[in-house]
């Protein structure tokens, strides 16, 4: 389904995409699914779409913090700004991954 929404992106107004692009990731994270999410990613570089990957690395920190045990040294190593974002979805995480 997602490799559909990527050949959809193709004739689409750029911004819209990203915009519907960031709130599925939202909600694929806040539901802890970080597996699901990678596979994403994947298929974002695959299909050459580096600036929308780009565009999620907050989301990607925050995967990465939970891959890592909620490892806190993961946050500190970001800007405020950063911090903050990736912070903001990490308590909107509906608790631990559903598998």
């Amino acid at each position: 389904a997602f490799q559909a929404a990527l050949d959809y992106s193709a004739g689409a107004d750029k911004d819209d995409w990203r915009r519907n692009l960031v709130k599925y990731v939202a909600e694929v994270l806040s539901r802890r699914h970080v597996e699901f999410y990678e596979g994403i990613l994947d298929l974002l570089h695959e299909s050459g779409l580096k600036d929308e990957a780009e565009l999620l690395t907050p989301f990607t920190i925050a995967a990465g913090y939970w891959k890592k045990g909620d490892d806190v040294e993961v946050l500190d190593r970001l800007n405020p700004e950063v911090r903050k974002l990736v912070e903001q979805i990490i308590e909107t995480a509906a608790g631990p991954p559903l598998e």
